[in-house]
C-alpha cells in the first residue's frame, strides 16, 4: 500500500499555524506529515514547531533535513549533519527520519537512530538520473547500512530517464519488499508520483506549492490511492 507524505511549507510558527488549519480541512487526504527541518533558522523553533503539529493532529511525522547537495536549504554536512538528527531526536519524539546515504559516515549511525524511529535512507539528485549501475549501487548500500525503508529520486532529461527509475524501482521491490520509493521528478516524471501501476512504499504530496519538483496535491493523491489511516 502507498502511504501518502503531506511536506509541509512551513519555514515559521506563524506559518504553521495556518498550516496546521489547512491540514485539519483535508486529514483524510495524507498518512503521515514531512517536517522540513532545513526551512527552520534554529532547532528551538524547529523543536516547537513538531509540539504543535503533535499537539493538533494525531498523525506521525516525518522529519527531514534536506542538504543543498540534494536540492534542500540545509548547510550542514558529515557529523554536523548526523548529530542535528540525533539533537532532534532526543528533544521530541518523530515517527519517522530521512537520513541521506551519502551523509552516513558513520556505521553505527543508522543503529542507533533505528532505537527511536523508522529510517528512511534517501539519495536526490536534482540534475539529472545516474545510470542504472549507479542507482542499484546506492539501493545497496542502503540495504549495507539497514535502513527500514529506501527512497531515490531524480531529475530525468528524457521519456528514458523516467522508464530507467521506474525498472530499478521494480527491481528493487522484487528483491527487498515494499520498503522502496523511487520517484523520477518534474512534469516527465510525474506518473512516478501518481501510478498504481508501479506503486512506491510513500508518495509525496503538498497543500500548495510543490516542495519539490512534480509534486502533486494530497488530495488528488487520495483520489488515485485510495485508503485512509
Amino acid at each position: 500500500m502507498t502511504e501518502i507524505i503531506l511536506t509541509l511549507e512551513s519555514g515559521t510558527l506563524s506559518r504553521l499555524q495556518d498550516e496546521i488549519m489547512e491540514m485539519r480541512s483535508v486529514r483524510d487526504s495524507f498518512d503521515i506529515i514531512e517536517v522540513r527541518g532545513d526551512y527552520f533558522k534554529d532547532v528551538n523553533t524547529l523543536v516547537r514547531a513538531i509540539s504543535m503539529i503533535r499537539d493538533s493532529i494525531d498523525k506521525p511525522i516525518l522529519y527531514t533535513y534536506r542538504t543543498e547537495k540534494e536540492g534542500g536549504q540545509g548547510a550542514l554536512l558529515g557529523e554536523d549533519y548526523l548529530y542535528h538528527l540525533a539533537t532532534i531526536q532526543k528533544s521530541i519524539p518523530v515517527d519517522y527520519i530521512d537520513v541521506e546515504i551519502l551523509q552516513q559516515s558513520d556505521p553505527t549511525i543508522v543503529e542507533q537512530l533505528k532505537r527511536y524511529s523508522k529510517v528512511i535512507l534517501s539519495h536526490h539528485d536534482f540534475n539529472g538520473t545516474p545510470s542504472d549501475a549507479v542507482m542499484t549501487g546506492i539501493i545497496d548500500e542502503m540495504t549495507a547500512a539497514k535502513g527500514d525503508f529506501y527512497k531515490i529520486a531524480y531529475m530525468p532529461q528524457t521519456p528514458e530517464d523516467v522508464a530507467r527509475v521506474v525498472a530499478v524501482l521494480e527491481q528493487s521491490k522484487e528483491k527487498f519488499g515494499d520498503i522502496v520509493t523511487g520517484i523520477s521528478m518534474g512534469e516527465l516524471g510525474t506518473k512516478t508520483r501518481t501510478s498504481v501501476e508501479f506503486p512506491s512504499r510513500f508518495t509525496y504530496g503538498t497543500l500548495n506549492e510543490p516542495q519539490a519538483p512534480g509534486q502533486v496535491n494530497v488530495a488528488k493523491l487520495r483520489e488515485i490511492y485510495g485508503g485512509t489511516k
